[in-house]
């Protein structure tokens, strides 16, 4: 059983954005019919500054649907993705999600691969009530719960993320602390968490810089952190920007060590960053760790296998950190409605099922652990989630 993309443009609000359908083909499509499909909106940021996430959160959830669909679905009703480009854009994030919700009549929606795009969409979610994940680790996005009843967010949070990075640090030894962000909610909220929870591990910190998300070069911050003489310097920026820091730190000479955020978290960073990544620190899930170095009674190791085997049918290779959190939304969508059985015809109706059936799932092994979601966390991994891995010889691996 196969899958077809066959791809549309719209026109919305003057710009156009790239729309997609995913459906079974060939004799799959035959055995299909008459079987409603689980319509599933994926809003993502296939072009722009916001690119690196989006590619992998569209790759990601297509992986999933056609293993799913080459099962034969669920009791025959297949995944059908209809998939919108925001070109990394708020005002298309916004356009583009009320026309899944309206015009295309999702049943849920798969979106935004950054936390400034998951704050813009959270309002919506609510006023149009539909199920919707999103992978932005800011608090805000799933709090406070009576205004995130219809956003998800199974991702580890930039306050745990930080946590990891600081704890890393201290038994690194370390002691005085700087942060390197980008200028946008995710650089920011982190920068503000640092100033507060640093003290907590005896750490001092003695700067922050930041810098625009379409910086070429950011040299000038990062020695003006080095002025300040950090011994760890706290990095929070998401693929080629975190790739640049990395470069431009090489090029500087610096020898501080510097630990990552999830950002930093996928191949293109080693691959990108060539030997200015060796030595450095990026949290991460075990979606970047390799199948085989983990036992088959490992916590999570068939979910990181199945993850794998469909990213590799698909695409030849895994799909690391940053298609985890889409990936997660699409097997927890499958979960919540394997448990609700909702009848899909009346859309409305399933929406609010599902959603039900999200907030209800309890004991889901997933790629960031064990998810217990509930109406007052719709995170379902609490403070939890997440390791330390360090960049050895031009590959991930466990750090000490």
């Amino acid at each position: 059983m196969k899958m077809l993309l066959k791809s549309r443009m719209v026109r919305l609000g003057g710009a156009v954005l790239l729309a997609g359908s995913c459906a079974l083909s060939g004799g799959g499509l035959a055995q299909a019919q008459g079987k409603p499909p689980i319509k599933i909106g994926v809003l993502m940021e296939l072009t722009g500054v916001y690119a690196s996430s989006g590619v992998y959160g569209h790759k990601s959830v297509t992986a999933y649907a056609k293993a799913f669909n080459a099962k034969g679905g669920m009791d025959g009703h297949p995944i059908e993705l209809i998939v919108i480009d925001n070109q990394s854009k708020p005002d298309l994030t916004v356009a583009g999600y009320r026309k899944l919700v309206n015009d295309d009549k999702v049943h849920a929606v798969v979106c935004c691969g950054v936390t400034a795009l998951s704050l813009v969409i959270k309002p919506f979610t609510k006023q149009l009530k539909v199920p919707t994940f999103a992978s932005g680790q800011a608090a805000d996005v799933i709090s406070p719960p009576d205004t995130a009843t219809w956003i998800f967010r199974p991702n580890v949070s930039q306050e745990s993320n930080l946590r990891l990075q600081l704890e890393s640090a201290k038994k690194a030894g370390v002691k005085n602390v700087a942060l390197m962000g980008v200028n946008n909610a995710y650089g920011t909220i982190a920068g503000k968490l640092l100033t507060t929870i640093a003290p907590e591990y005896g750490l001092t910190v003695t700067g922050t810089q930041f810098f625009e998300a379409a910086a070429t070069d950011v040299k000038a911050q990062l020695s003006l952190l080095q002025a300040t003489k950090p011994d760890a310097i706290i990095v929070w920026a998401i693929g080629p920007q975190a790739t640049l820091v990395a470069k431009n730190a090489q090029e500087l000479a610096i020898k501080t060590k510097v630990y990552h955020s999830m950002g930093a978290a996928n191949t293109e960073f080693i691959r990108d960053g060539g030997t200015a990544t060796d030595g450095n620190y990026v949290s991460a899930s075990i979606a970047m760790v390799p199948l085989a170095a983990m036992l088959p009674g490992d916590p999570g190791y068939l979910a990181l296998k199945e993850y794998s085997d469909a990213w590799i049918a698909a695409e030849g290779r895994t799909g690391d950190d940053f298609g985890r959190t889409p990936w997660e939304a699409m097997s927890l969508l499958a979960a919540a409605i394997k448990a609700k059985k909702p009848d899909l015809t009346k859309v409305e109706e399933a929406r609010s099922a599902i959603r039900d059936g999200i907030e209800g799932i309890r004991n889901f092994q997933g790629l960031v652990g064990t998810i217990n979601m509930s109406p007052e966390d719709h995170s379902g991994i609490g403070m939890g989630g997440g390791q330390m891995l360090l960049i050895k010889n031009g590959r991930f691996t466990v750090a000490p």
